[in-house]
């Protein structure tokens, strides 16, 4: 699948919290990476895609939980997502 938008910015509000934060905005692409929290991944206007590195499958979601440390790519493909860590 290709990416059905296309968005070189993330455009949204981030929340933070001590231990926590939340994204709520039209998201772009990523870079494969990690981090040490866990992520759930809403779509709230479209679906997303996520891949767990570069040769892995994209795979499209409307809902993803993403384990702590795992590497994973996010395709927002420019829709309205919430990411809570």
């Amino acid at each position: 699948h290709a990416p059905s938008a296309s968005l070189s910015i993330w455009s949204g509000r981030l929340f933070l919290w001590p231990g926590r934060a939340l994204y709520v905005g039209r998201a772009a692409d990523t870079a494969v990476h990690a981090h040490h929290a866990i992520q759930l991944c809403v779509g709230i206007s479209g679906n997303f895609r996520l891949r767990s590195g570069p040769k892995a499958v994209w795979r499209e979601h409307e809902l993803a939980l993403v384990p702590p440390d795992l590497a994973h790519q996010l395709d927002g493909r420019g829709a309205l997502l919430a990411l809570l860590y």
